[in-house]
């Protein structure tokens, strides 16, 4: 299971290395959360023409180059193009070499730190949908079934190549927060730091987190209350009370979360709807606790008590039997 996530992404600095379709919904997406994003590829679509030429985006027309990463305040890498060997090889650079936190390989779950999750994001609302990796087609049934209670999301209707949309229905409004970007966290056998008042007497909240990334594979770093460093962690999870704390110490860290303090969070963690492998992620924003409050016990309502976990764990141990008997289309 993946670690879920609702990332700030205002005027932060992303990637993506790719071309067409994909590009373009990786791109929409980062752009209506307020992102400073370059993108690398020698194909666009008429939509992200349309975003470089009025200052959306910056698009280099050409293959990826060494220097692209040289940039010490990427926060976030997609990677797709058609060569495997080469999307390993910026893999490597970008999170290995660089130390770039958050890198997704199209597909590639051995080759990135977090995986894209299925999203709906309206005007008070981000809501994430992830089974894991079990059901991909569930995953975007429960979207459809989320998008008839609170909305449709545009950018999961794209229009068609030969219509020209306008870059401007996908951005947020200037005097509003932006949208967060969820992802799921690939937390297996990454390191992870808890800051708190009292280590080993964390609040409630914290508990959940670090259960939950208990569940997801990590690994806890010990935390002494005099020290002032806390290297090569993944993620950092800071208590309210104990924010001095952080600021203590020598370098601060990337992906951090504040708990109730999202505006020196990194990332949020969403009120979640969990059974099993199966998480959906709700955040508010502006005035939106209300609407985030009743989306949650009705989404609760359906998946939870009608056993979707235990459906989704089916479909899991059946996938391989699937992919081996039945031919994949040429």
């Amino acid at each position: 299971m993946f670690y879920p996530a609702h990332l700030n992404l205002y005027k932060q600095s992303c990637l993506v290395i790719g071309s067409g379709a994909y590009a373009e919904r990786r791109v929409i997406s980062l752009y209506r959360c307020g992102a400073n994003i370059t993108l690398v590829g020698q194909v666009g679509t008429p939509l992200l023409t349309r975003l470089s030429q009025e200052n959306g985006i910056r698009w280099q027309k050409r293959s990826f180059e060494a220097e692209d990463l040289n940039r010490c305040d990427l926060l976030l890498v997609f990677i797709e193009t058609e060569d495997n060997d080469l999307n390993s090889h910026i893999f490597h650079q970008a999170h290995i070499v660089h130390g770039i936190s958050l890198v997704n390989v199209h597909d590639v779950i051995s080759e990135s730190t977090f995986t894209s999750t299925s999203l709906v994001n309206t005007e008070l609302m981000t809501i994430s949908i992830s089974t894991g990796g079990q059901s991909p087609a569930l995953s975007r049934r429960i979207r459809q079934y989320v998008e008839q209670l609170v909305g449709i999301d545009p950018v999961n209707h794209l229009p068609e190549k030969s219509v020209v949309a306008s870059a401007s229905e996908f951005a947020f409004t200037p005097s509003t927060q932006p949208p967060y970007y969820p992802v799921g966290l690939i937390a297996t056998g990454q390191r992870y730091a808890a800051i708190s008042q009292k280590p080993g007497k964390e609040n409630s909240e914290m508990k959940q987190r670090l259960n939950l990334l208990e569940r997801c594979g990590a690994e806890l770093v010990s935390e002494s209350s005099s020290s002032t460093v806390i290297d090569d962690v993944f993620l950092t999870l800071v208590e309210q009370s104990a924010i001095e704390k952080m600021e203590m110490l020598a370098t601060q860290p990337k992906l951090v979360e504040v708990i109730n303090q999202p505006n020196r969070s990194r990332f949020i963690t969403p009120k979640l709807i969990s059974d099993q492998d199966l998480m959906i992620g709700i955040s508010a924003r502006g005035e939106g606790t209300v609407e985030m409050e009743k989306a949650h016990a009705q989404l609760t309502r359906q998946f939870v008590s009608n056993g979707y976990g235990r459906f989704l764990d089916l479909l899991g141990s059946l996938r391989p039997t699937v992919s081996n008997t039945v031919p994949l289309a040429g």
